[in-house]
């Protein structure tokens, strides 16, 4: 199992649940046909999210994330990159580090963050400056996934 997150450019998904998800799913499933494990791919904004989160969190198959250490201890994580969109997988033990990490980082580098995995999948945007939720999914009744708070 793993951990998985989004970040994206504010202004390229459509607004509204529905239509974020379907938008997500076209993304992640290379349904629009952009997604690369190249960064180059990403906007510049995009790219200096991967850039604080490769120092921790380094690209699977890469020189770094092949040191000793990384793969045992789950500091490695899968990009894939869009113009608009970077999808990160990790492994499940290091979500905790995962979420705070690139959330701090789209905050500092004004992009969306979308919490795939998280217990509400909470999206997180930019309005007026202002680093809010945009929307999240309600739990479902008997919902076993993990439960924690969302910071925001």
């Amino acid at each position: 199992m793993s951990y998985d997150l989004m970040v994206f450019e504010p202004g390229a998904p459509p607004e509204g649940r529905p239509d974020f998800i379907a938008w997500f799913s076209d993304v992640v499933r290379l349904r629009d046909g952009h997604m690369s494990p190249d960064p180059a791919k990403a906007s510049p904004s995009l790219c200096r999210w991967y850039q604080g989160m490769d120092r921790l969190f380094p690209h699977l198959g890469t020189p770094r994330a092949n040191q000793p250490g990384a793969l045992e201890h789950g500091r490695v994580a899968d990009y894939r990159f869009a113009p608009h969109a970077v999808f990160a997988t990790f492994e499940w033990p290091a979500w905790r580090k995962a979420y705070y990490v690139a959330m701090r980082l789209a905050k500092l580098n004004g992009v969306g963050f979308f919490d795939a995995s998280g217990e509400s999948a909470t999206v997180f945007t930019f309005v007026n400056d202002r680093f809010v939720v945009a929307h999240r999914s309600e739990r479902l009744p008997g919902d076993q996934r993990r439960s924690r708070a969302v910071a925001g």
